[in-house]
């Protein structure tokens, strides 16, 4: 009887993609969003809501953690893959966020979204049922008829899906920290990364097929 209580109890363990699930949406909620929030403050206000590219300069580090990361990079008017020199002193989201972009996962994300972008979704899924599948099937055929192409074999709508999530909760988390800063109780949220100051171009490819 042994065996069949041990491996009871190795069925009830997590998942690998369980555990891994759990581990990003810690990730997001502890550490990610609370330190996005003043940069994307900063950011929305640099873009006048969106309307400008805005300049930076994110500080460079050779720390030995440093490596490079390709992120396919979706917008209004194409692909295109970005190449990140990312560590823990300058993290992926950091980056991402002021070139404009939000991405997928916390760490190591294979793809992000444009502002602009995420936020249409916001707004139009404000005023209709949400379905994350049919808007990323049609933005797939919208890129497509541009001559663009994504990876047929994930495709986007799992990616898509979790960053406009994390995307919301960044709004709404933001949200709640103007009402408690004009309040006068705002707890600061942790600064990973300065504001930019004049605009370095990382290392750009484009992905049309």
């Amino acid at each position: 009887m042994d065996h069949l209580h041990v491996s009871k109890d190795l069925c009830s363990l997590p998942s690998w993609n369980s555990w891994k699930k759990m581990r990003q949406w810690q990730q997001w909620l502890s550490t990610t969003i609370p330190s996005l929030i003043k940069p994307y403050l900063a950011y929305w206000q640099q873009s006048r809501h969106f309307q400008d590219a805005v300049n930076y300069e994110l500080p460079q580090c050779n720390c030995q953690s440093s490596r490079w990361l390709k992120v396919l990079c979706i917008q209004f008017n194409g692909l295109k893959t970005v190449d990140l020199m990312v560590c823990l002193c300058v993290p992926t989201a950091i980056q991402l966020l002021w070139m404009g972009f939000f991405p997928c996962a916390p760490l190591g994300p294979t793809l992000a979204i444009s502002l602009p972008v995420l936020s249409l979704v916001r707004q139009l899924f404000m005023c209709t049922p949400p379905n994350i599948s049919a808007w990323s099937e049609s933005l797939e055929a919208y890129l497509g008829g541009m001559g663009y192409k994504v990876d047929t074999k994930e495709g986007i709508q799992w990616r898509f899906g979790n960053a406009y999530h994390w995307y919301c909760i960044l709004e709404i988390s933001l949200e709640e920290y103007i009402q408690q800063h004009l309040q006068g109780s705002a707890p600061s949220p942790p600064d990973l990364c300065p504001a930019p100051s004049s605009f370095q171009d990382p290392s750009v490819s484009s992905s049309k097929k």
